[in-house]
């Protein structure tokens, strides 16, 4: 156990790389994450402008049937 004896600022220097270190890690991993989560973000965004031209059509297309009806009669 003497070999590993360190003394007090050498322990203080330590404690702080690791805490360092750790911190790096957890922001690496926070970046990443967010990374994905805004891939994702804007494949839905993509989605969503999909499905808000098909309910366009799909509206257009019910009017234009309404008034094709108006006009047979």
């Amino acid at each position: 156990m003497k070999r590993f004896s360190l003394g007090i600022g050498a322990k203080i220097i330590l404690l702080n790389g690791v805490t360092l270190l750790l911190l790096g890690g957890a922001l690496l991993h926070v970046y990443n994450e967010l990374g994905k989560a805004t891939q994702i973000i804007e494949e839905q965004k993509s989605s969503l402008h999909r499905l808000e031209t098909v309910s366009s059509a799909l509206t257009t297309f019910s009017q234009l049937r309404y008034w094709m009806t108006d006009l047979a009669v």
